[in-house]
């Protein structure tokens, strides 16, 4: 976890110091990130490690995080794999229960043989139709 060192910054400075408000008052494009890290239900994945190589079984577990003072209704994540623009590999689907207010649930494991693809970068998108608010990107590195 990365903390900013100051919500404002609280002189005119040269080279930023972490804030997330410049002196001007002017948001930083990072304070729309933090919202989003800091929402009150998310799904979410646990990954082992952010280098994979072409060949290896890519595997991450997955979450509903919910510090939601409410319950969250029943619905559905689906995971897929974004190799390149346009190539996304659909991993499998959850349907996940009813949840109490402040509870976290532990998912099943999505698990696929990395493909060979021509690219450095690839992507874990967590998708969540009927509440694309809880929607999650986790970008990856995809060594040769």
């Amino acid at each position: 976890m990365a903390l900013n060192w100051c919500f404002n910054e609280p002189w005119p400075n040269a080279a930023g110091s972490g804030n997330l408000v410049t002196w001007y008052n002017t948001p930083m494009p990072v304070l729309f990130e933090v919202g989003k890290a800091l929402r009150p239900a998310l799904a979410s994945a646990r990954i082992r490690t952010l280098k994979w190589r072409v060949g290896e079984v890519f595997n991450a577990e997955l979450w509903i995080l919910s510090d939601a003072p409410t319950g969250l209704p029943a619905g559905r994540v689906e995971a897929w794999l974004q190799m390149e623009a346009g190539r996304e590999i659909f991993l499998l689907e959850w349907r996940y229960p009813d949840l109490p207010p402040n509870t976290n649930l532990q998912g099943p494991i999505a698990q696929i043989v990395l493909p060979a693809a021509d690219v450095k970068r690839f992507a874990l998108l967590l998708k969540v139709p009927e509440h694309p608010e809880m929607d999650s990107t986790y970008p990856l590195v995809l060594a040769k």
